[in-house]
């Protein structure tokens, strides 16, 4: 295996290789669809509402923990999709960018794919 592989960025790229190389390996981690469903799941709760993560996590349904829930609304704050507000609890609400992940959840592993073939 190549370097590349090892990084967290090449996740995504793993499908790829597995059909380049042709070899079954068992990935760790979420899977594409585990990810993208998650990522659906807590961007509708947020919605068209300015939202805590507390209530997110009671009224999204999530099964994980308060902390990693906590943690992928920090990313997705990272990514764009969500902005905060106010102060301490912090309201979040979906941006532009959030939006159009809500419509299509795989929207961001498409583009990788597409930027990575682009090389």
């Amino acid at each position: 295996m190549h370097n590349y592989l090892h990084t967290k960025k090449s996740r995504s790229y793993m499908k790829l290789y597995k059909e380049s190389v042709g070899k079954s390996k068992k990935i760790k981690g979420n899977s594409k669809e585990k990810d993208c469903l998650t990522k659906k799941l807590i961007l509708e709760t947020i919605g068209f509402d300015s939202i805590t993560i507390q209530d997110i996590f009671r009224e999204s349904g999530y099964t994980g923990k308060y902390e990693t829930l906590r943690g992928l609304v920090l990313r997705y704050q990272k990514f764009g999709y969500v902005a905060r507000e106010g102060k301490i609890p912090y309201h979040y609400f979906l941006t532009d960018l959030g939006f159009q992940h809500l419509e299509n959840p795989t929207l961001g592993r498409e583009t990788a794919v597409r930027e990575y073939n682009a090389r």
